[in-house]
């Protein structure tokens, strides 16, 4: 027997629940072993102390019937759910409000293509996707790789189709 098995064994061993083979193992094993040995000895240390322990009082009867009203009684009384929306008083929703426009307005400002009008569409479609998009992390990206294709997919070369 080891020891894992030995300590798992020794509260069994202790309360007299193990069988005669495992208790000559047991023992066979703490003789052997010193480790084992004091961490049995503690846990006998230990059983004593407790079985020197006065009884706990008992429960009155009734008890168990009464506990349920007793502690219903005691429970503070639960607070109302808030939502989100009643935390916001009128000057908060019209500054949430013009928050979320403002938002909206910049971000169709910057989705307008501003070189509309400077070149011609040829010019337009043949720019170079690193310097548009800002993917100079990409162009030295090597024949054939992940990175290579998306460049050439995000320029519109991708074998003479559009």
């Amino acid at each position: 027997m080891n020891c894992r098995d030995t300590k798992a064994q020794m509260s069994r061993y202790l309360d007299g629940e193990t069988s005669v083979t495992e208790r000559k193992r047991i023992e066979q094993h703490l003789d052997a072993c010193v480790a084992c040995r004091k961490s049995f000895e503690r846990l006998q240390s230990i059983s004593g102390r407790l079985a020197q322990l006065p009884a706990p009082p008992d429960v009155p009867q009734g008890f168990a019937e009464r506990l349920p009203s007793l502690a219903a009684r005691r429970l503070p009384v639960q607070p109302s759910i808030v939502s989100f929306r009643d935390l916001l008083t009128p000057p908060m929703r019209f500054a949430a409000a013009a928050v979320l426009m403002l938002g909206l307005g910049f971000g169709a400002a910057l989705s307008l293509d501003l070189n509309r009008g400077s070149g011609t569409p040829e010019s337009q479609t043949a720019t170079d996707p690193v310097a548009v998009y800002g993917l100079d992390v990409l162009s030295d990206a090597p024949g054939g790789s992940l990175a290579d294709a998306y460049l050439a997919l995000a320029s519109g070369s991708n074998g003479g189709g559009n």
